[in-house]
C-alpha cells in the first residue's frame, strides 16, 4: 500500500512535466504561425499595395423593401430599395453610363405604372449614383483598411415624381407569388502589380548572389475586384530581352458576368461584348514599353500602341475561362540589376444580381 502511494505522486509529476512540454511546444507553434499571419502570398502584408479580394460592388435588398407580402387590388403601396456597397478598390462614377440597377421579374403595369405610359419599364431602371462618386475601399499607409462607399437605390425610379410607390393592381383569385430580381451593371477595374527581375546581362553567370532571379516564382498582387491576374512568369529570351506571361481570370461569384467596359450587360450568347476585358500594361522599364501579343486592337489603334509596340487591347475569356497574354521588354539599355514593378490595369463591365420572392395575397371582399 505504501509503495502505491509513492508511485501516485511520481505519476502526477511525470504527467505535469509532459503537459508543460506540450504547452511550450504549442505556444512556439502559435508564435510561428502568428509571424506568418502578417504575410500575404509570401510577402509581408505591410509591403503589399492592396487589400485584395474578388468582389466589386455588393447589393442587397433593404429589409422590408420590398416586403415579404403585399395584397392585391391596389391595397398595399410599397417600394423597393437596394443597398449598394463598394467592397472592391475601384471608384464608381455617377451616371447610368457608369452603372445602373434594373428590376426584372415584375410587369410594371401590374405594379402601378399606367397602361398608357409610353415606356413603363423606365421606372424599373435607375443609375447607381445620380451624382458624386462611390469610393472604393483602400489600404491606408499604416496597413489599416478604409471601407468603400455606400449608397441606396430606390424604386420606382421617377425623377419627375409621377410615381413614387408600387402597388399591385390586379384583383386576383387566390394567392400568387412573384420574383423580383435586381441586376447591377457597372464599370469596374482591377489593378495588378508584380515584381520583375531586371538584369544588365540576362544570360551571364555570376559568382555573387544576385539581387533577384529572372525565373523565380512571381506573386501578383491584385486590387479588390472580380477579374484578376492570377499567375505571372518571367523568362529570358535572349541576352537583353525578357518575356512576361500573365493569366487573366474571373475570380468573382459564379453568377457574376463581365463585358466590355462602357457597354450594356446584355447576357445573350450572341453578344460580342460578353466575357471581354480591356488590358493595359502600364509599366515601362526605364522608358522601354511592353510589346504584347494575344491582344485584340482597340477601336482606336493608336490608344494601345507606343513606338509600334502594342501594350493595350482586348481579350475574350470564352465562357469565363482564363486567358494568357505575353509581353516582351527590351533591356539592351539597362546597365544594372534591380527589381521593377509590372503594372497592369484590367477594365470591364460587371454584372451581378439578387432575387426575392413576394407573396401577393388575395384579400378582396368581392371578385
Amino acid at each position: 500500500m505504501d509503495i502505491a502511494k509513492k508511485r501516485l505522486p511520481m505519476r502526477i509529476l511525470s504527467f505535469t512535466k509532459i503537459f508543460s512540454l506540450l504547452l511550450v511546444a504549442l505556444l512556439l507553434l502559435l508564435t510561428a504561425c502568428g509571424g506568418d499571419g502578417d504575410k500575404k502570398g509570401g510577402q509581408l502584408a505591410s509591403e503589399t499595395p492592396f487589400i485584395g479580394g474578388n468582389t466589386g460592388l455588393t447589393i442587397k435588398f433593404v429589409p422590408g423593401a420590398p416586403p415579404d407580402e403585399v395584397t392585391d387590388n391596389r391595397n398595399f403601396p410599397f417600394g423597393v430599395s437596394l443597398q449598394i456597397e463598394n467592397n472592391g478598390e475601384t471608384e464608381v462614377q455617377a451616371g447610368p453610363e457608369n452603372g445602373y440597377i434594373k428590376l426584372l421579374g415584375i410587369n410594371p403595369v401590374d405594379f402601378g405604372v399606367p397602361l398608357d405610359h409610353p415606356a413603363p419599364a423606365q421606372f424599373l431602371k435607375a443609375p447607381i449614383l445620380v451624382d458624386g462618386n462611390l469610393a472604393g475601399a483602400r489600404k491606408n499607409f499604416d496597413g489599416s483598411v478604409i471601407p468603400g462607399g455606400q449608397t441606396v437605390v430606390n424604386f420606382p425610379f421617377d425623377p419627375g415624381r409621377q410615381i413614387n410607390q408600387f402597388v399591385y393592381v390586379p384583383n386576383i383569385h387566390g394567392n400568387t407569388a412573384v420574383t423580383v430580381r435586381a441586376d447591377a451593371c457597372y464599370n469596374y477595374a482591377t489593378m495588378s502589380t508584380t515584381k520583375l527581375c531586371v538584369k544588365q546581362d540576362l544570360l551571364a553567370p555570376t559568382e555573387r548572389a544576385s539581387v533577384c532571379e529572372i525565373t523565380a516564382p512571381k506573386e501578383p498582387q491584385n486590387s479588390g475586384g472580380p477579374v484578376q491576374i492570377t499567375k505571372v512568369s518571367e523568362a529570358p529570351i535572349g541576352e537583353h530581352k525578357i518575356q512576361v506571361t500573365f493569366t487573366v481570370e474571373h475570380r468573382g461569384e459564379a453568377t457574376g458576368t463581365f463585358y466590355t467596359h462602357n457597354t450594356n450587360c446584355d447576357d445573350r450568347i450572341t453578344n460580342p461584348d460578353k466575357y471581354v476585358v480591356y488590358i493595359d500594361v502600364l509599366s515601362d522599364i526605364n522608358g522601354e514599353t511592353a510589346d504584347c501579343t494575344g491582344l485584340e486592337m482597340p477601336a482606336d489603334p493608336a490608344a494601345g500602341v507606343i513606338d509600334d509596340k502594342q501594350h493595350a487591347g482586348f481579350v475574350r475569356l470564352f465562357r469565363g475561362a482564363s486567358r494568357t497574354v505575353s509581353c516582351t521588354f527590351d533591356l539592351s539599355h539597362i546597365d544594372s540589376d534591380f527589381e521593377d514593378l509590372f503594372e497592369v490595369k484590367l477594365s470591364y463591365r460587371y454584372s451581378t444580381s439578387i432575387e426575392k420572392r413576394i407573396l401577393v395575397k388575395d384579400v378582396s371582399l368581392t371578385d
